[in-house]
């Protein structure tokens, strides 16, 4: 039995170090390796939902939901609820720059109370000689006293199962798409066994990097960008688990193909924590009707929610507040302009919902 299925049968680190016969040398900032992070104990907005819930081993997918913005259809992926006091993800740099290939490290995952798919930028000085990924953990961190920088801001990875699928609400696209980012081979869903020469759909899986070819490929073949997606490896407990932080940028936007919004800008982040529990916040409306007048209870009209922003706006984040809007009919709305959003109620719930494609124009 491996280290890693030690972990996986449920033994303490310590107990697994010392039947490896590798118990931490707690002078070194070195890690053992644990494996990857098992997600079996995860919510579904991080592990996924099951294909098949009758078979246990059967694959687990994100499925889209649709929502209105500015009138227009988007796509995006609902990761759970939003942490107010947001964990902190500690960013290794020496000289003030990002260590060359080190993940960030972080110490809660999905499940845990402690955890939110935003998080608190801390940033970690280290000495000259480090080798990057040696530090694996913050017990690692906190034994070598480096230097810790707390930020007024908070990035945004919500960690997710790299094993899962993402299932569109796009009728024109493939049921299936991927994650690459793992360094792993995806399978390459424009495989075709008859095809001849050395094209894309000649390989039936393809290379963690060929990922934004394989993109571009079913975007052109289909006509619609294809929401394939690049997950941002991090370091928990010496184990390796990956996030979904989006894009960043105009051009990383056009690349992925993750979106389809002109001169998109990303802004997956809060940008400032302490300006008060609504600051960077989206609203997210819902439609309801009015069930008792003397108590104030409502019921969803059970149609498309709206979103006030979305990417391109200078305020866009993932992060939403959901408002309630009760209107006498269920008829649609597209917009907030429909409506006065001062009469919408917030519900104090807050929800990861990152766009992730625009479906209608």
């Amino acid at each position: 039995m491996n280290h890693l299925s030690l972990r996986r049968a449920g033994l303490p680190v310590a107990v697994v170090a010392a039947l490896l016969g590798t118990a931490c040398d707690e002078s070194s900032v070195a890690d053992a390796y644990y494996g990857r992070v098992v997600y079996d104990g995860f919510p579904d907005s991080a592990r996924g939902v099951s294909l098949d819930p009758a078979d246990p081993n059967a694959p687990r997918a994100f499925n889209f939901g649709a929502a209105f913005v500015d009138g227009a259809v988007a796509e995006y992926l609902d990761l759970g609820e939003v942490n107010p006091l947001v964990p902190k993800v500690y960013v290794l740099e020496r000289d003030g720059q990002p260590i060359p290939g080190q993940h960030p490290i972080v110490d809660t995952l999905p499940g845990k109370d402690d955890y939110s798919p935003f998080w608190q930028v801390v940033k970690v000085e280290v000495e000259g000689d480090y080798t990057a990924n040696d530090a694996k953990s913050l017990a690692a961190i906190q034994r070598r006293g480096w230097a810790l920088s707390e930020q007024p801001y908070a990035m945004f990875c919500a960690v997710v199962n790299p094993d899962a699928y993402w299932l569109t609400t796009n009728p024109d696209l493939p049921p299936l798409s991927i994650f690459y980012g793992t360094g792993e081979p995806v399978p390459n869903l424009l495989f075709d066994p008859e095809a001849e020469g050395d094209g894309l759909d000649t390989r039936p899986v393809l290379s963690d990097r060929d990922a934004v070819d394989y993109a571009g490929a079913l975007t052109e073949a289909l006509g619609t960008p294809f929401p394939s997606v690049e997950l941002q490896p991090v370091w928990h407990k010496r184990l390796l688990g990956f996030c979904f932080g989006g894009v960043t940028a105009d051009e990383r936007a056009r690349q992925y193909r993750l979106v389809d919004f002109e001169d998109t800008v990303l802004k997956q982040t809060v940008k400032v924590l302490d300006s008060g529990p609504d600051a960077n916040l989206g609203r997210r409306y819902e439609l309801a009707q009015l069930v008792d007048p003397e108590t104030g209870e409502t019921a969803s009209w059970g149609t498309q929610g709206i979103f006030d922003n979305g990417p391109g706006d200078a305020d866009y984040t993932a992060a939403r507040s959901v408002y309630e809007v009760v209107t006498e009919t269920g008829d649609p709305l597209t917009s907030d302009a429909d409506f006065d959003p001062a009469l919408a109620v917030e519900t104090g719930v807050l929800l990861a919902q990152p766009i992730m494609r625009k479906v209608t124009p």
